[in-house]
């Protein structure tokens, strides 16, 4: 059970309408960002250790610098939060998404 202090969210319980109206969740484990002045690209894929294609379909978000700003704020006080209930994380891996042609 969670705490009254407790903000995360219980998206089986509550549900979440963006996964819904895409088909589900995409799991990620590699990140590309990109930005030009008006906007910041963050790509996401899946891939397995050993293997150089990327599984599913890369998923890709575009914003305005403001709105990354506010995203890498929401995480950075997301992980603090984690970090103070389980412990330090280590970043795994260099996060990069192999290149491909739809880029």
């Amino acid at each position: 059970m969670k705490s009254p202090t407790d903000v995360r969210r219980d998206w089986a319980a509550e549900g979440c309408p963006a996964a819904g109206a895409s088909g589900g969740y995409q799991y990620a484990n590699q990140f590309e960002v990109g930005f030009s002045r008006n906007e910041v690209l963050l790509r996401m894929a899946q891939a397995y250790e050993g293997e150089a294609i990327t599984h599913g379909m890369p998923t890709r978000v575009v914003m305005t610098p403001s709105y990354a700003m506010a995203l890498l704020q929401l995480l950075s006080e997301a992980m603090q939060r984690y970090e103070a209930e389980y412990g330090p994380v280590v970043p795994v891996g260099s996060g990069v998404v192999p290149q491909d042609s739809t880029y």
